[in-house]
Order: C-alpha cells, then structure tokens, then sequence
C-alpha cells in the first residue's frame, strides 16, 4: 500500500519514489508508487496537481482498493522517479482547510452550529453549517474569533490515535466513524478533529479568515470564505473596483454606496418615464396606423413591418391595436436572417386568427401560437412578404361579408 507522505510532512513538495505498478484509469495512464506527497481528492479537498519525472500529473484519485492514483500526461517511465507539488496550489488548500477547520470551531463556539459539508473548489470555498438561520453579528462574531485565533499564531501538530482511550486524549469536535487509528489534527487550545488532509503548521500560515457572503440551502446554512492568498486577491480587486467607482462618481470610497444607490434610484425613475413615453409613441403609432388603414366593411386592416430592431415594440404596438375597435393587423419586423410576424384583431371583431397565421407563418418555415385574438411567431426573413400578404388577404376575406 502506498506510503501517504504528506500525512506526516505537509509541506513537503519534493521527494523520491519507486513506481509499483501502471494502471489504466478509463483511458487515461495512472501510476502507483510505494510512497508519495501527492494528496489524492478526498473529504472536500481537490488532489495536488505537479510532476513526476518529465510527466505533468493533472489528477490524483484514490482507488477502491485503497491505493493512491496518479494520472498523468505523458510516459515518465518506470522505476525511481522524482516528484514536485505544485507549491502555489498545496499552499492554497493547506491555507483553506486549515482555515476551514478555524472557522468551523468558531461557529460552533458563536453560533452552536455543526459543520456538516465541506468544499473546497477553484473558485468558491464553502462550509455548510446545521443551522437554520444566522444573523450578520453572530457570523462577524465567528470570523472575528477565528482571525484572534490566526494572529495567534497557534501551532497545528498531527496526532494518530489508535485506541477508545488514545482517543478520549483529544476533545474532537465532531467523533469520527471510523474504526482503528484514526489521524486528529489538533490547532493548539482550540480544535481537535480527525482528518487526512493536508494543513498549516501554525495558524499564522492561514494569513487570514475572510466570510464573503451566507445563504440559505435547504435546511442548511451556507457561508462563502476565503482565506490567505485568495482572500488578499479578493480583497485586492474589491479595493480596484470602489476606488474606480469612486472616481466615477466623484465621491470619497465612504461614499460609494451611497452614490450607488442614487444611481441605481436614478435609473428606475428614468426607466419608468421612458416606459411611459414608449407607451404614448406606440398609442399614437397605433392610431396612426389604424388610420391610414385599408377599410372594409367598418373595420380596418393595420398592415406594417417595423423597422429592424424594433422587436420589442412588435407585442405592445399589436396590444395598442387592440384597443381600437373594429380593427385587425398585421405585423411584422426583421431580424436579419428571421422575422416575426404577429396578428391582432379588437374584441369585437368574431374572428378567430390562428388559422390565418398557420397558413401565412408557414411560407417562412415558421412557427409560433397564441389565442383567437392574438398570435405570433418567427421564421425566415425570405417569406415575409408573401406571408404578410396572405395573412392580410385572409383578414380581408373573413372581414367581406358574403
């Protein structure tokens, strides 16, 4: 069975190891070797990424049978070969999971709250917590004792315990279930929990403990972190973007929210007035439309394309239609290589419009649906003309009396 170095060295990024067996893991080429310091994914924590020999190791799993796999692009070889961690990310989980672990105690301190998920991805950490709510307090409360915790500079040693009473020695925060040694990892005066992950030596190596945002899942409290490295790049971006902000606005950063808020009030207001302007253009539109419409029998028939890229006015022009009576139309925009067409008659018109649109809609390959009274759809730009005109040929000859 492979010899997990990093369970006793997590800081090890270098070392020797003699390849013991080559298997194919679906098709892709994986190595076994008698020891190793390549943590395979496992308890929430993704696998170390590097190389052995002149072969890059893009995954490492662990197999059923217990033995650790390490995937690799390319063929390093058989016999002795030479391992290398990719430092930068051993260094980000040893920070995260460490960090989780902190951050973990201190809720259970501050909010009672167990931990009951762990994830640890390329972009988002997160615990979930048995925990039906939090309030902003308690959760600043926790990151706040956590951070006390880090700048203590605190040390984490590794434990084997083996034994019910080599067990009892240690106050673990949550009993594992497994059954014989079992390895604790101990933050000094504060936490004991078993695990197989890799972690700091001291809890000053965490740097610091940043709680990004909560939520709810399910039953499940889910609190977003970050912490060492990726928390000061996180917090380096923020800063970029209020001190931007804040110029833009011509404000001090203390202000940014404000003038935010302003802004995003300002918007509303002045979406509210231009949607109440684009309803009187569309009214007017409509009347002027019905009144330069063709006349039969009382009614009259709206025949019109839109200019393109008035889409969105397509709907609310047929609805203002609608509005008059004794009217029917006809609609239609491009849309590069599409169009849509649209039908729409006043209620006091008896006439039901979906087979007229079924037999003009499909001279442009098209389809759409909609109600008696009003009816869309799109297809090719190509048939347009000869469907807006059998679509009004049709109203004209429902609106004939015979």
């Amino acid at each position: 069975m492979t010899v997990r170095l990093y369970y006793d060295d997590p800081a090890l990024l270098r070392f020797e190891a003699r390849v013991s067996e080559v298997r194919e893991a679906g098709d892709r080429r994986a190595l076994v070797l008698d020891r190793t310091a390549f943590y395979p994914t496992s308890g929430g924590q993704p696998h170390d990424t590097g190389l052995l020999g002149g072969a890059r190791v893009i995954e490492v799993l662990e197999a059923e049978d217990g033995e650790v796999l390490h995937i690799v692009e390319g063929d390093p070889g058989t016999g002795v070969l030479e391992g290398r961690i990719e430092p930068s990310r051993r260094a980000d989980h040893r920070q995260h999971h460490t960090g989780q672990h902190i951050l973990s105690r201190a809720f259970e301190e501050v909010l009672r709250a167990p931990t009951i998920g762990f994830h640890l991805g390329a972009e988002d950490v997160d615990i979930d917590l048995d925990a039906r709510g939090a309030d902003e307090k308690l959760l600043r409360a926790a990151e706040d004792l956590a951070n006390e915790v880090v700048r203590g500079d605190r040390a984490v040693r590794i434990h084997y315990a083996r034994t019910p009473e080599e067990r009892s020695r240690f106050a673990l925060r949550k009993e594992s279930q497994r059954e014989g040694e079992i390895r604790i990892i101990e933050i000094e005066d504060f936490d004991a929990t078993a695990c197989g992950g890799t972690h700091c030596l001291t809890t000053g190596e965490v740097g610091l403990v940043k709680i990004r945002k909560w939520e709810k899942v399910g039953s499940r409290l889910r609190v977003h972190f970050l912490c060492g490295g990726r928390a000061l790049a996180d917090y380096g971006r923020k800063n970029r973007l209020v001190v931007d902000l804040a110029r833009q606005f011509t404000v001090d950063e203390g202000g940014v929210a404000d003038a935010v808020a302003r802004a995003v009030e300002e918007a509303a207001r002045l979406r509210r007035e231009t949607r109440a302007l684009r309803d009187r253009l569309l009214a007017h539109e409509a009347a002027r439309l019905r009144a330069e419409a063709e006349a039969i029998s009382g009614a009259r028939i709206v025949a019109s394309v839109l200019e393109e890229g008035a889409g969105e006015d397509l709907a609310p022009l047929a609805a203002a239609l609608r509005a008059h009576p004794g009217t029917a139309a006809a609609l239609a925009v491009r849309e590069g290589e599409t169009a849509r067409l649209a039908l729409a008659r006043s209620d006091d018109l008896a006439i039901d419009l979906r087979p007229i649109f079924t037999t003009a809609i499909a001279l442009m390959g098209g389809r759409g649906g909609g109600r008696p009274e009003s009816v869309q759809g799109a297809g090719s730009a190509a048939g347009l003309d000869e469907a807006l005109a059998r679509a009004v040929g049709l109203l004209r000859d429902a609106l004939t009396p015979r």
